[in-house]
């Protein structure tokens, strides 16, 4: 599954045009290195997104074939931390 994808689908950024965008301007790291928005997602992954407002970092733990409800996001994903920004 393609990175954007997978950051729209655990709803950390709300729609896929977004976080494609966010790939293209370099606010999204997997593994400490920055991706393009077609980065297939693996299990064990480690993302940072950083954007503007807010760092979010989190793992992998599985990688979803399709849509799942909200309640099933601690299945995919770990998050490791969320940190919010002052503003500029």
């Amino acid at each position: 599954m393609r990175i954007d994808k997978f950051i729209q689908l655990i709803r950390v950024i709300k729609s896929r045009k977004y976080s494609k965008l966010a790939c293209e301007k370099g606010y999204v790291y997997v593994n400490d290195k920055k991706v393009k928005p077609s980065y297939r997602v693996k299990k064990g992954d480690r993302i940072l997104i950083d954007l503007l407002d807010r760092r979010i970092e989190l793992e992998i733990l599985e990688v979803p074939d399709k849509s799942f409800p909200k309640s099933d996001i601690e299945k995919y994903v770990k998050f490791i931390s969320y940190t919010k920004k002052k503003p500029i």
